[in-house]
């Protein structure tokens, strides 16, 4: 059969497709504008905790004359500790902090539990009862400030948990599975670009699209802007580092990338995916396999993971007949996880179906995508029937781009 690389390509000279694109992209705005929302009030509860912070350094500091004129060593001792371990956090708070630091947390929050109990414990000693009313105060109003300073820890360790989160909150809006209509392509990047300078998550989003546009330059300087505040989200940068490059045939310069993103996080899901969608390009079937299998257990990814894992398998089921079983294997459990599976859902099952060698299924399923497809995703299901039709092999382009940045 005759070789046919196929991706999504965009028509434009239906008015009625073009409204409807512009609808979608309406839409796919509006749910980045939402989590855009959220980011920037998450950085407002960080710079409440920061100035709270640095309340309680003010405090100690209006507070030390007086509180060197104390002469208990095992007072003077234990706040000066806990004063050491208030200035430390206060000095960490910053996003390149945030890496895979959860049993440094956990001992920095026992330990500061430690040291409060006991420090509580020798204000209550009658020793320190003897002190004067002046030096009581003095003692008290330090306490509190430590309490204050405890409390906000603990609010900054639930605010570094929680902000690498909002990676799997953009990741939907990167495209993925490559999909997305020209208009949404071109709408959210143009959205994402209004993100927050430090909202790096959705930079990583960004810099996914521009490579699908085919700006990878612009791509590239992202990535380069994450990398160059070391957060969490480095091996994730560092896999779309890679991405960008080798869709430009920079090999060496992309698997030096690639490789650093592995060396940093391997089990990261979504570099696992990003290397996938390399190794897929590169027609290196077992290595795409492997790593989207991983993804499979991931339940966010789990569809996508199963639509992916489909197409892998159709793309090579010419050479091994039962490639093409387990894609329709997998394209049939991608579809079952909607209650109303979606035209992408009835495509990869045709394309599953017809790698399997089972046209008449395969145009059934197409028929039931056609149905469901917007006017913009009509075009591509129309290409494939073409192919179908005409008894054509369907080779998958994993690295597709939009028709503005590669003329089919």
């Amino acid at each position: 059969m005759l070789g046919f690389t196929l991706g999504i390509v965009f028509r434009s000279d239906a008015a009625a497709q073009d409204s409807d694109s512009s609808h979608e992209a309406e839409l796919l705005v509006r749910k980045i504008q939402q989590v855009q929302s959220e980011y920037k009030e998450f950085l407002e509860k960080r710079a409440r905790i920061q100035k709270n912070f640095q309340a309680v350094e003010q405090t100690l500091t209006q507070t030390e004359a007086e509180f060197t004129r104390i002469g208990n060593e095992e007072i003077r001792q234990q706040m000066s500790a806990m004063q050491s371990m208030v200035q430390s956090e206060a000095v960490s708070m910053s996003l390149s902090t945030i890496v895979s630091r959860n049993q440094s947390l956990s001992y920095n929050r026992l330990l500061a539990d430690r040291m409060m109990l006991d420090l509580n414990t020798t204000l209550r000693s009658q020793e320190i009862q003897q002190l004067d009313a002046a030096a009581r105060a003095v003692l008290q109003r330090r306490f509190r400030a430590f309490q204050e300073a405890s409390m906000l820890q603990e609010n900054w360790a639930e605010w570094t948990l929680i902000w690498p989160q909002f990676m799997d909150r953009y990741w939907p809006f990167s495209d993925p599975e490559r999909h997305f209509s020209e208009d949404e392509v071109s709408a959210a990047i143009e959205q994402l670009q209004a993100s927050e300078p430090e909202d790096h998550a959705a930079k990583i989003a960004l810099a996914l699209l521009m490579e699908r546009a085919g700006r990878i330059n612009e791509g590239v300087e992202l990535t380069e802007q994450i990398l160059a505040a070391h957060t969490s989200l480095q091996p994730i940068a560092w896999a779309t580092n890679a991405i960008l490059l080798h869709s430009v045939d920079k090999d060496k310069e992309a698997q030096n990338a690639l490789q650093l993103a592995l060396k940093a996080n391997r089990s990261q899901p979504y570099v696992r995916w990003i290397h996938a969608r390399i190794a897929a390009d590169q027609q290196r079937w077992a290595v795409a396999e492997k790593e989207v299998k991983q993804l499979i257990s991931v339940k966010p990814l789990e569809l996508g993971a199963r639509r992916f894992q489909s197409l892998i398998l159709a793309a090579h089921a010419e050479k091994l007949d039962i490639e093409g079983k387990k894609a329709v294997k997998e394209a049939q459990l991608a579809l079952d996880l909607l209650p109303q599976p979606t035209w992408y859902s009835y495509l990869v099952l045709a394309i599953a179906q017809y790698s399997a060698k089972i046209p008449t299924e395969a145009l059934k399923s197409l028929e039931r995508a056609e149905r469901t497809a917007s006017p913009s995703q009509l075009d591509m299901c129309q290409r494939i029937r073409l192919l179908m039709e005409e008894g054509k092999e369907i080779e998958w382009d994993f690295l597709e781009r939009t028709s503005s940045a590669v003329q089919p």
